[in-house]
């Protein structure tokens, strides 16, 4: 009989570039058989059509599904071992499928899209290439302040008498 236990997974994006410190997430275990999965959007709207992968430890696609209607689909067949959860290329969710686990089913909820253009940016600006683009802007401002500091603030002209 199949454990009625969900865990709902907030999935994020780490900008582990940016931050000081990522605080490590608890393992997830599930229960050997078959997996449940559903998907849905940061807003709580099912995410229909959505392909789910599941990588194995040497991040290879062991099995891949696409979500119904309901944003469901199964992943049977699970063996012990470790894998990655991979939702419509986005979001991976790493677990270990063990005999101690009680959790069979998944709830994914996709993180929001993160977009830094303005526009009809065909691409947008990830919030490390903003704090990389910021950090040499710096760099570049306190280079030229120490140059013209340096040379007496006169650009290289003389001073008037």
């Amino acid at each position: 009989m199949r454990s009625m236990v969900a865990v709902v997974v907030m999935v994020a994006l780490l900008l582990a570039p940016c931050a000081t410190a990522v605080a490590k997430p608890q393992a997830l275990e599930v229960k050997p058989g078959t997996l449940s999965v559903t998907v849905k959007s940061h807003e709580g709207e099912v995410l229909a059509d959505a392909e789910v992968k599941l990588l194995d430890a040497d991040g290879k696609a062991a099995l891949t599904a696409t979500v119904d209607k309901n944003g469901m689909c199964e992943l049977e067949e699970l063996e012990a071992g470790s894998y990655k959860l991979v939702v419509a290329d986005r979001a991976m969710l790493p677990f270990t499928v063990s005999d101690k686990a009680e959790v069979d089913t998944l709830l994914v909820v996709m993180p929001p899209p993160v977009k830094y253009a303005a526009g009809d940016a065909k691409e947008a600006m990830t919030l490390p290439t903003i704090v990389t683009f910021a950090v040499g802007t710096i760099a570049i401002g306190i280079v030229l302040y120490a140059v013209f500091h340096s040379s007496g603030g006169t650009h290289g002209r003389k001073p008037h008498e």
